[in-house]
């Protein structure tokens, strides 16, 4: 087995734990949104999130390895960030302009840790692993232009 397989697998595993963190905070970061496109932006991802949480769990059977029994402490730090933009009392723009960049922080996160996991895949020679993850990768792209738009607008 190629020595690639088993670090292409701790970062599935990881990625999987990761989107399940992002899945449980993002509502408590809807609500403390005060811009609608901003609610809106983050309720997208909010169901961006659990499609990609279905999507990893897809590329790990068909990598034959469990998604769970690994925990994102990158994420959970993140998660943390984020929880202290939710928490912290700020006047309506700051907790907005503070939730865009903690959103940004995970979505680069995700958009680095995607395509990496991505290259392995290809790599290794699986294709259909490599494609799954780029569509990962695009999707969270597309979040991070978002999340600019709602700033350039809403911070403005």
């Amino acid at each position: 087995m190629n020595a690639l397989q088993p670090l292409l697998q701790q970062q599935l595993r990881s990625l999987f734990d990761a989107e399940v963190q992002l899945n449980l905070m993002l509502p408590r970061m809807i609500e403390k949104s005060t811009d609608a496109h901003l609610r809106e932006g983050l309720e997208q991802i909010f169901g961006d999130t659990r499609k990609n949480i279905q999507q990893i769990q897809d590329v790990c059977n068909l990598l034959g390895t469990p998604p769970t029994g690994v925990v994102c402490r990158t994420m959970q730090d993140l998660i943390r960030e984020a929880g202290e933009a939710t928490q912290t009392p700020r006047d309506p723009q700051t907790t907005d302009a503070s939730l865009i960049a903690t959103t940004q922080s995970i979505v680069h996160y995700e958009i680095a840790s995607f395509d990496m996991a991505r290259l392995i895949a290809r790599s290794l020679g699986r294709q259909d692993a490599s494609r799954m993850l780029e569509n990962l990768t695009t999707r969270a792209g597309m979040h991070d232009q978002m999340l600019t738009q709602i700033a350039l607008a809403s911070i403005n």
